[in-house]
């Protein structure tokens, strides 16, 4: 029965059209949300947040474990979490987002 479905499986990619570069979208470099006035954004390994002077940003990883907390001092301000490969939960006040690192 697996292998009907792995070979059913290849046949159904089999089938479609072959990726090229070209036809690939760029890959985005940084994410940016504005909500309620507050703007996450993230690119490279910096991580932006504008409009939350005196909250907290706080990242968690998919298993719900927090692994960067910090105060927000100022209206605009980076960090660099130093965060590997995955996706995490940025939550800064009630706003909430998801972040990928390549």
């Amino acid at each position: 029965m697996r292998k009907t479905i792995l070979l059913l499986s290849i046949f159904a990619l089999s089938l479609t059209a072959p990726l090229h570069a070209a036809d690939m979208p760029e890959a985005p470099v940084a994410e940016s949300v504005v909500e309620g006035g507050i703007q996450i954004s993230f690119s490279g390994k910096s991580l932006r947040v504008v409009g939350a002077q005196g909250q907290t940003v706080e990242i968690y990883n998919v298993t719900g474990v927090r692994v960067f907390s910090a105060g927000i001092s100022s209206d605009d301000q980076s960090f660099s979490p130093n965060l590997s490969r995955g996706c995490y939960i940025v939550k800064v006040g009630k706003v909430v987002r998801k972040i990928n690192i390549l």
